[in-house]
């Protein structure tokens, strides 16, 4: 099962939220395959810099993420599939990479309720943490 790890995720994992964890282990271990879009890490790096994400857990999730193979670079479709998300529901271009980098997951976790706008039927399912 592949399972989408937004911004919202990481941010609840460095809470130490039981099911955040749970989920990390489950990814960790290979029960389930996890898919972090690109744009995750620019953003986490930017809470970082705010002072919002310490740097230190954040270092260790970059390395543990590159060792794993769990991020998922965007190209040019990508991006212009990205553009016509945004553009037709008004999302924030991190959104709609992640709706488009995602969308074979069956599972995004997440607090962004504007992803099911892309995703009505619940395929994949939007589970807020």
């Amino acid at each position: 099962m592949r399972v989408g790890l937004d911004t919202h995720f990481f941010l609840k994992l460095f809470q130490g939220d039981g099911k955040a964890l749970d989920i990390w282990d489950d990814a960790f271990s290979g029960q389930v395959e996890a898919v972090v879009p690109v744009c995750v890490l620019y953003e986490l790096k930017r809470l970082v810099m705010d002072g919002v994400v310490r740097e230190e857990p954040f270092n260790i999730l970059v390395s543990l993420l590159d060792g794993k193979g769990f991020v998922v670079p965007a190209d040019g479709d990508t991006a212009l599939k990205a553009a016509q998300i945004a553009h037709g529901t008004g999302m924030k271009l991190s959104d709609a990479l992640v709706c488009v980098i995602c969308e074979d997951c069956h599972v995004i976790y997440t607090d962004r309720d504007i992803l099911r706008k892309v995703y009505p039927k619940n395929r994949p399912r939007i589970e807020k943490l």
